[in-house]
């Protein structure tokens, strides 16, 4: 239900909801348990939704601390370190935002869906470069992420694929000229089973108001 009150961006009910099971997830199944771990997720997305970020900070070192405690990885530590990264864009703290998104991408992506999320963050680290006005590591990771999009099938009119040729030309470069090499030279869906993921469409939300297209 919390999940349904997410996508109908209701996140007040969510954040309640969230909670409740949080202690009955504890309880029944243990703290380092996954599931806990990406509803915990979930709750710090709720969070940045209603602009909360410090609470959101705090749940989404929640799940880097489960990890600490448990022989294995949670699929939800890639996606809170992606949603770390937003929060501290967003309240300005870029250095450590860059250091949320590369923890993301160390992690390494063994699937297709997880490589649309690595490219979204090449892209999302690339605008912070951009933002400070870094170039040259921001076309590197512009054009990362247009690689990986490319080697999984999304094509120029893809709109995520416009969106980070947009950052290329914002920062003064032809993406069809200064691109171009011998490889083609930015983010759920987190575990919501098939529900439409928050953190991607809060992500759309905050590249629309710069005029960009993340559908």
């Amino acid at each position: 239900m919390a999940n349904i009150y997410n996508v109908l961006n209701e996140p007040e009910k969510s954040i309640a909801l969230y909670n409740q099971a949080l202690e009955i997830q504890t309880e029944v199944l243990g703290e380092s348990n996954p599931t806990v771990a990406t509803t915990l997720h979930n709750l710090g997305t709720c969070y940045c939704r209603e602009e909360k970020y410090d609470e959101a900070l705090k749940t989404y070192k929640r799940v880097l601390e489960l990890r600490s405690q448990s022989e294995s990885d949670f699929p939800a530590v890639f996606d809170a370190l992606i949603g770390m990264g937003l929060a501290l864009k967003t309240i300005g703290e870029t250095d450590q935002a860059l250091s949320a998104y590369q923890e993301a991408l160390g992690l390494g992506q063994q699937n297709q869906f997880k490589q649309v999320k690595e490219a979204a963050v090449h892209n999302a680290i690339g605008e912070i470069h951009k933002e400070t006005h870094n170039k040259e590591k921001a076309l590197l990771h512009f054009r990362q992420s247009l690689d990986i999009y490319k080697a999984i099938g999304f094509t120029e009119d893809h709109p995520q694929v416009k969106s980070v040729r947009g950052n290329v030309k914002a920062i003064g470069f032809n993406p069809d000229a200064d691109l171009k090499s011998n490889r083609f030279d930015f983010w759920s869906y987190f575990d919501f089973s098939d529900v439409i993921n928050p953190v991607f469409t809060l992500m759309g939300a905050h590249a629309a108001q710069d005029g960009k297209v993340l559908t």
